[in-house]
């Protein structure tokens, strides 16, 4: 794993972390604790959870709080985000 800058849009940058050459599209798919986890939660789907159109974008698997960290405790988000380096 390699430690990572990432953001979504240049307005947040969150840390975390990537597999290295695994992208998806071209794109990061980071792994970050759950304190990052919470806050790209916050920035990027709290906003938006009113809006149907852009919940739709999940599916029947939304984003949600109640995810589980993986064996190592992170928290994975591929949530089809354009997560580049910051």
């Amino acid at each position: 794993m390699k430690n990572v800058s990432f953001t979504l849009d240049g307005d947040f940058i969150f840390e975390g972390a990537i597999k290295e050459n695994n992208t998806w599209n071209g794109w990061l798919q980071p792994y970050v604790t759950r304190e990052v986890f919470e806050q790209v939660f916050a920035t990027c789907i709290a906003p938006n959870a009113h809006d149907p159109e852009f919940m739709e974008y999940f599916g029947d698997q939304p984003p949600s709080l109640d995810d589980e960290p993986n064996a190592d405790g992170l928290y994975y988000l591929a949530w089809g985000f354009c997560f580049q380096e910051a």
